[in-house]
């Protein structure tokens, strides 16, 4: 009586845990095999949050499994099977989580400056679009329409210097400046271009009114945003 007791809470442990502990959006389907719903996020905490749930429910289902095999259960008892079942699919959400973070890391590793800018105007209030505005911009001004922009580019016949290209007349201060004081004026000094849904919207306004430039590379630097978004968000 006392270990079918024990076998009834440890079952009750095991799916209140999984199902409770952590917020949505993991939810579990019971088919037979146990699997969950996974989040789509191009977040990278989202992800390792989910990576480190995934890791730490793996552990919780091999205890749980311990525990009852400690009790003299035999591998085919509904708690040690219900135990596997819950490790698989909690396996298969942390293999996900950290193929999506590996991802996430090849694409901010492969252009450093884009990433940099890229996670500086999204953890600072910038939409995802208005980024890719910025940055679409960025790739005409000193990424030679790429994404590997040039932080230290200078047009030495219009005295121009930096990821946005800002006048050396007019900015002395940004002549020479390090990529981190440059992205810490950029965000102070873009918050007019901050909310936009539309990343070729983005880049127009931010073409407009920030870069000032020629309206022949409008078309251009709306590509560039798309790319840009594409890049980042869409990966």
């Amino acid at each position: 009586m006392k270990k079918l007791i024990i076998a009834i809470l440890l079952i009750l442990i095991l799916l209140f845990s999984t199902e409770n502990i952590f917020a949505e959006p993991t939810v579990i389907v019971f088919d037979g095999e146990i699997n969950h719903v996974l989040v789509d996020s191009n977040d990278i905490d989202t992800l390792r949050i989910f990576q480190k749930q995934a890791k730490d429910m793996m552990a919780a289902a091999h205890e749980m499994a311990q525990a009852a095999r400690k009790l003299g259960y035999k591998e085919s008892h509904p708690v040690i099977v219900l135990a596997g079942k819950e490790w698989n699919a909690w396996h298969n959400d942390y293999v996900y989580y950290t193929n999506q973070i590996k991802a996430y890391e090849t694409r901010m590793n492969e252009y450093p400056v884009a990433a940099a800018v890229w996670h500086a105007l999204t953890t600072n209030g910038y939409s995802e679009a208005a980024a890719a505005g910025i940055i679409g911009n960025m790739m005409a001004e000193c990424g030679h329409q790429t994404l590997a922009l040039d932080y230290t580019a200078y047009n030495s016949s219009g005295g121009y210097y930096g990821l946005c290209q800002w006048s050396k007349k007019y900015y002395p201060e940004m002549y020479g400046a390090s990529l981190e004081a440059q992205i810490n004026y950029l965000l102070e000094s873009a918050k007019d271009y901050m909310d936009y849904d539309d990343p070729a919207e983005a880049a127009i306004a931010f073409a407009k009114g920030y870069e000032r430039c020629s309206s022949a590379s409008y078309e251009r630097r709306k590509e560039h945003a798309w790319t840009a978004y594409d890049y980042f968000f869409n990966f």
